[in-house]
């Protein structure tokens, strides 16, 4: 685990020291939270790894929210003979 938190500070840490002249350079509103949405997702991500948690990623997101809808409309879809 300490390995995994190494990378963890090396990647942030070099994204940081990338985009410090540009985040003070002046960014936009839209800019800054999108750069802000990035890192946090990113975070998200990082933590997981770190940690080796197994927890909610897209596809069960996807899953959990879409699966009751699509079998829906595959059954109004199908055409029964």
């Amino acid at each position: 685990m300490k390995e995994r938190i190494i990378v963890m500070l090396i990647a942030f840490g070099s994204i940081v020291l990338c985009n410090k002249s540009y985040w003070k350079s002046g960014m936009n509103k839209r800019e800054r939270s999108v750069s802000i949405i990035l890192m946090l997702i990113a975070l998200y991500l990082g933590i997981q790894y770190a940690a080796n948690l197994n927890m909610l990623g897209l596809y069960e997101l996807v899953d959990l929210v879409f699966t009751d809808t699509a079998l829906t409309i595959d059954k109004w879809l199908t055409v029964s003979e």
